[in-house]
């Protein structure tokens, strides 16, 4: 029996639901898995034959431990997955500039390091944008994120100063599709497509993560879209195990929110048996 460590958070110490539907089909090959809280300091990590990365989803807020936990983890064991470096990387939306040096089209970005004190409105008006979209470059469940028109920029310059003089954050445009159609999510497990699902912010909102009452369904994914979703993912800088590449389609074609490669929910609810794939790609790196 090999011990495998899903690792989660306190909020969900028991694994999120879809988390628990990949470790029943694991369990039922005779593998015993364990929900492992990563601010958890009495865990021994090199005690595992694996160590999966899954729901760490309060790392935003703690983000000076959760590097050095890395650090740490790196040192115990090399059986991780996604891997360490990955995970770094992926943590800070900065990978996505990267992401556009390669050719991958993703939402129109405005960067900020901590400190700056853009003109909001100035900016709006050189980008063309009518709304834009503010948040850190280290968050997760829109965390500090809100709308900014652009008859509202000056109401929101003092928020966003305030929000920079704590960490770097950036501007988006506001990308009307997230509300007329929804974001498409495309989940990758081993190279390959697993499912899509079409996700959904409940009327007036934008925001579609289920805290915030959004919904999501299985939809079968337009023409080229898996296609740009496996070269999204082929632009990481290492080797993964899986991902979720998050996006709109527009008029210039689809256009990328988020890679994510640290602890995406994998929607494994919204399509029977694509818990037992991911079980077999897990079990296939012990």
């Amino acid at each position: 029996m090999s011990r495998i460590a899903f690792v989660t958070c306190s909020q969900y110490p028991e694994l999120t639901a879809d988390d628990r539907l990949a470790a029943i089909e694991l369990q039922r090959t005779g593998e015993h898995v364990i929900p492992a809280i990563w601010r958890d300091a009495s865990i021994d990590w090199a005690g595992f034959d694996l160590v999966v990365l899954r729901s760490m989803w309060d790392y935003h807020l703690h983000a000076d431990e959760f590097n050095g936990w890395l650090d740490r983890l790196e040192a115990a064991t090399s059986r991780v997955w996604n891997p360490v470096s990955l995970a770094r990387w992926n943590a800070d939306k900065r990978y996505l500039r990267e992401l556009e040096r390669a050719g991958i089209p993703i939402v129109p970005t405005v960067w900020y390091e901590r400190g700056d004190r853009p003109d909001i409105a100035r900016v709006m008006d050189e980008m063309g944008w009518s709304e834009a979209v503010a948040k850190p470059m280290v968050s997760s469940t829109a965390f500090r994120t809100w709308r900014i028109p652009r008859a509202r920029a000056a109401d929101s310059q003092t928020e966003f100063h305030e929000l920079l003089f704590e960490r770097p954050a950036m501007l988006q445009e506001f990308m009307p599709e997230f509300q007329l159609q929804g974001e498409w999510s495309v989940t990758l497990i081993d190279g390959k497509h697993m499912h899509t699902v079409l996700k959904h912010a409940v009327p007036g909102d934008f925001r579609v993560q289920e805290e915030f009452g959004g919904t999501t369904e299985k939809v079968a994914p337009p023409e080229g879209l898996v296609d740009h979703a496996l070269r999204t993912a082929a632009a990481a800088p290492a080797p993964w195990l899986y991902a979720r590449v998050d996006g709109v389609r527009t008029a210039r074609g689809f256009v990328v929110s988020e890679l994510e490669m640290l602890e995406p929910g994998l929607f494994f609810a919204n399509d029977p048996g694509t818990a037992r794939q991911f079980a077999d790609a897990v079990r296939a790196k012990l």
